[in-house]
């Protein structure tokens, strides 16, 4: 009975989530933060390389884990909507109308209209 207990919660995904999540935090705690604060750069870049690798893995646990069924795109654009475009930003011109000159040409164009 202790023994199918113990492989359910094993094989559950809260607990697998929570044991990867405990190592990355013990992960950062002892080994990546202090590798990045001793005076010597080589292993400054290699914490730093192994604190890169370790976010990759986290991301790629999480889209296998959780997101297996969905699409797991960052940059993924909208299909209904159409892109932006500099020119949207662009005012409109106004309609000017044309102006007449003097109120003589328009009685002048009403006489000759008629």
């Amino acid at each position: 009975m202790f023994n199918k207990i113990f492989t359910d919660l094993i094989k559950s995904k809260t607990f697998t989530s929570f044991l990867v999540g405990l190592f990355m935090v013990v992960l950062y705690h002892f080994l990546i933060f202090p590798g990045l604060t001793v005076a010597n750069t080589i292993i400054n870049i290699l914490s730093a390389i192994l604190g890169v690798i370790s976010l990759m893995f986290l991301v790629f646990y999480v889209k296998h884990m959780y997101l297996k069924n969905q699409d797991f795109e960052l940059f993924t654009p909208d299909p209904n909507k159409t892109p932006e475009t500099e020119l949207d930003y662009i005012p409109p011109k106004k309609k000017t109308t044309k102006r007449r000159t003097t109120p003589k040409e328009t009685i002048k164009t009403k006489k000759q209209n008629k």
